[in-house]
């Protein structure tokens, strides 16, 4: 459904074979412009047609991430929820084998949403000296540059800041990421898959469940989805780095297994390119990152993210992912043992495998999970000893230094204003 050779086409109503898909005349208004938009070549038209004339194939794969678990009706009917960038439409399965529309919504302005950040999508960042300079791309593919960076942000950006501000807390973040500097960042810029600030998960609240299993969480399809599409367009770019920061883990994760349901595969043998992911304070299981990132052949580096050890969900099942890396050696992943027993050494030595962090015997992240607190929740119980420690920490270079990497943890904005400008 990534592909864009079928833009325009009317082929909801089954005139040119495959399966007959039928919808009300209230409907059908809003898919003809659609395609009026599509034929315009109009980019997230083309998405959102490509995306209903996928139902002519006459199945649905339950597993899709776009498509939600069926429901049943009265008469028997499978319903179905379709989710992509700019539409979401209900559809019913019937007993002859064909599909019935019962509801369509659509952004046919979703060019200018996506400008003034209120869809998602990809943004182009460039320093002009002073600030940076924030674009949309309405062709969704990254800028054509061999090792582009493309910074998956954070989902909890408030939708009142400007795409300037938006970006310099991005750079800041995946300025984390090993090889990447700063100057070199301002020097050639990167791309920002941007998504704006909505919904529960998309405000930062999300449970420790929903980290552990960020494939079903529903609030960042969209997104996902649209990552997805400028993930494929971008296929033959060599060396890009998809790197996610915070809860952008979860919009990364999720656009892998899109692509990965249809087959996709990155790498020489795939006729694309070889492309890289990274992830900086990832808000979930960075396991389930890999496990996509596998299946569509993407490189995955022996140092994959940057997760502080007190975060309970930055090394969630380290020792599994540990094990898949070494199981996918029979692929052509290069991770010897040594390597791996040398990362069950580091992780057993920091102590992560007895506790995240240890009060009085019980660790707040198990509490927190038993009672379906949020991840963003468990770092301001650490916060409140920070709250009063830090001006003094500011104070001592020598605690400062063993603090200074747990305070930018719990809080990267607090770090930034209150101790990276006194080293």
């Amino acid at each position: 459904m990534f592909s864009q050779k079928s833009a325009g086409k009317k082929l909801v109503a089954g005139h040119h074979g495959g399966k007959h898909v039928y919808m009300s005349d209230e409907y059908r208004g809003i898919y003809e412009a659609l395609v009026i938009k599509a034929r315009q070549n109009n980019y997230w038209a083309v998405v959102a047609v490509n995306g209903l004339n996928s139902l002519t194939t006459g199945t649905i794969d339950k597993n899709n991430l776009f498509v939600s678990k069926a429901t049943y009706q009265n008469g028997g009917h499978e319903e179905y929820e379709m989710i992509l960038p700019g539409i979401t439409a209900t559809t019913e399965k019937r007993p002859d084998d064909t599909f019935y529309i019962t509801a369509l919504t659509a952004s046919l302005d979703y060019d200018e949403l996506h400008a003034q950040n209120k869809k998602p999508g990809i943004h182009e960042a460039y320093w002009d000296g002073r600030q940076w300079i924030v674009r949309s791309k309405k062709s969704g593919e990254v800028t054509n540059e061999k090792g582009r960076l493309v910074a998956i942000a954070d989902t909890d950006y408030s939708n009142s800041m400007e795409l300037n501000d938006i970006a310099e807390a991005v750079y800041d973040q995946v300025s984390e990421m090993p090889g990447t500097t700063g100057d070199q960042l301002k020097r050639d810029g990167f791309d920002i898959h941007l998504t704006p600030r909505q919904g529960k998960t998309l405000r930062g609240n999300i449970s420790l469940k929903e980290a552990r299993h960020p494939l079903n969480i529903t609030d960042t399809i969209e997104s996902s989805m649209a990552l997805a599409k400028t993930m494929y367009n971008s296929r033959k770019i060599p060396s890009v780095t998809w790197c996610s920061e915070r809860h952008g883990s979860i919009v990364l994760t999720q656009a892998m297994k899109a692509l990965a349901d249809t087959g996709f595969k990155l790498g020489k043998d795939s006729g694309n390119a070889s492309q890289s992911f990274f992830m900086v304070w990832p808000y979930s299981n960075p396991d389930v990152g890999v496990e996509q990132a596998f299946r569509i052949k993407m490189d995955v580096d022996r140092k994959y993210k940057k997760a502080h050890v007190l975060s309970y969900v930055g090394n969630m099942d380290e020792l599994k992912s540990i094990n898949r890396r070494l199981e996918e050696r029979k692929n052509g992943h290069s991770y010897s043992k040594l390597k791996a027993w040398m990362d069950r050494y580091t992780l057993y030595k920091t102590g992560y495998g007895a506790a995240s962090l240890l009060v009085g015997g019980t660790t707040i992240a198990t509490v927190g999970a038993m009672a379906g607190a949020t991840v963003t929740a468990i770092a301001p119980a650490v916060g409140t000893f920070l709250a009063i420690a830090v001006p003094v920490i500011v104070a001592q270079e020598k605690a400062l230094k063993t603090a200074d990497s747990l305070v930018q943890f719990i809080s990267p904005g607090f770090h930034k204003k209150h101790i990276g400008n006194k080293k």
